[in-house]
């Protein structure tokens, strides 16, 4: 496996406005007990359709997307005798 990248890409809803951006940006740290997934393949719902319209108030700027597949990239996790 090589190193861990510095940037991603992310489709990010950037104000009320219809539409969408792609954007890089910093790749996040993982905490305790999280994983990092390398995402492979990727997919849109119909939340993210209402996302892309519009139709929906959020805060912005937000990250979308939930339908995805990728492998492992790294695992931290707790040591059983430290777990709450």
């Amino acid at each position: 496996m090589s190193a861990l990248p510095e940037k991603m890409y992310a489709i990010v809803k950037t104000g009320p406005q219809p539409g969408l951006e792609m954007v890089s940006i910093a790749i996040p740290s993982i905490k305790h007990d999280e994983i990092l997934v390398k995402v492979r393949a990727a997919s849109i719902c119909g939340t993210d359709l209402h996302i892309y319209r519009g139709g929906m108030k959020l805060p912005t700027p937000l990250i979308i997307g939930h339908e995805f597949s990728g492998v492992i990239w790294q695992v931290k996790i707790l040591p059983a005798y430290n777990r709450p």
